[in-house]
């Protein structure tokens, strides 16, 4: 159970850093935009108010969906762990052994491939609110 625990650690530390990165990412967006917000008055241009307003917003909802994957990944991580583990206790029969392979094909995969589309629809988000962003920006 060796590997299992080098596996689980390695992948964690991997997706707790990847987690930091995006929550220090959209957290200084949405201070940045809550500033601007805050000393915005009447004379400041409608377009900032709207900008400031559509950062918020897209941060908000690019960290709901990246907290979803990962949730999603840490779920599908303890299942194979408690899955193979289970598996292994006892006396293994080849026909166990084979029959994870086809267990985690079947019922890992599209749970991984759902947690992909939102942690990478996370970065997506947050890129095209970017791109709106300095377009309206640019306009001004």
């Amino acid at each position: 159970m060796e590997w299992q625990g080098r596996v689980y650690t390695g992948a964690t530390q991997i997706s707790l850093e990847t987690l930091r990165a995006m929550v220090l990412v959209n957290g200084a967006a949405i201070i940045a935009s809550v500033s601007i917000l805050s000393g915005l008055d009447d004379t400041s241009p409608t377009s900032m108010l709207y900008v400031t307003k559509l950062t918020i917003f897209s941060c908000s909802i690019s960290l709901v969906m990246l907290s979803i994957g990962h949730a999603i990944n840490f779920e599908i991580s303890t299942d194979c762990a408690a899955r193979v583990r289970g598996t292994l206790v006892g006396n293994p029969r080849h026909s166990k052994l084979y029959a994870i392979g086809r267990y985690l094909e079947r019922y890992m995969e599209p749970k991984q491939k759902i947690a992909a589309y939102f942690i990478y629809g996370s970065i997506i988000v947050f890129g095209f609110n970017a791109l709106i962003s300095s377009l309206i920006l640019i306009s001004i």
